[in-house]
């Protein structure tokens, strides 16, 4: 999640293959402000950032979290959307700490949007998650099969998948996932 108008991040949420989950709040930096609008999409309120860690800190902290949960191979890291590529560009900008910037500038540099890969083995314009989550999961394969990606689809988007069934049964899920207390 980021602030509306300058698009640094407020929020970052991280799940490992094994459903482990790494979740922090970030603080604004520069007189940013969480607003009506931020706070009514993303359940984020200025009080709940006050004492969050800084961009920097929070870096900091998933990278270690990377390092002690990523099962000795290098991470991949995956987003659905070019949100977050423009939510990290506008967050470095103002990071000092050069091991956060390092890790930040990485992080970015292996970010995949799976919803290009979606689209492109759909042979579609664009397709939302939720409306890929229901293309995958509900009972009309017959359609799917003759395209002769279900299965592929399904194993790529697993991780992802298994989130947003949690998140269809119980949607303010995606929201309270950013509110870990430490």
């Amino acid at each position: 999640e980021a602030t509306q108008f300058s698009n640094r991040i407020i929020s970052i949420g991280c799940t490992n293959e094994l459903g482990e989950k790494f979740e922090t709040l970030v603080k604004p930096v520069n007189g940013d402000k969480i607003n009506k609008f931020i706070t009514d999409l993303t359940g984020i309120t200025p009080e709940m950032v006050e004492n969050a860690p800084t961009a920097d800190e929070a870096f900091n902290a998933l990278f270690d979290w990377v390092i002690a949960n990523g099962q000795n191979s290098i991470p991949q890291y995956f987003c659905y959307g070019d949100g977050d590529f423009s939510f990290l560009t506008h967050t470095i900008k103002y990071m000092k700490d050069v091991r956060a910037i390092s890790f930040a500038v990485s992080l970015k540099a292996q970010l995949t949007d799976y919803s290009k890969i979606a689209v492109q083995h759909l042979n579609l314009k664009a397709i939302s998650l939720k409306k890929l989550y229901i293309l995958l999961m509900q009972p009309k394969k017959e359609e799917i099969m003759k395209k002769n990606v279900n299965e592929e689809l399904k194993r790529t988007f697993k991780p992802t998948l298994m989130r947003i069934k949690r998140v269809i049964k119980d949607p303010s899920l995606i929201w309270r996932k950013f509110r870990r207390e430490k």
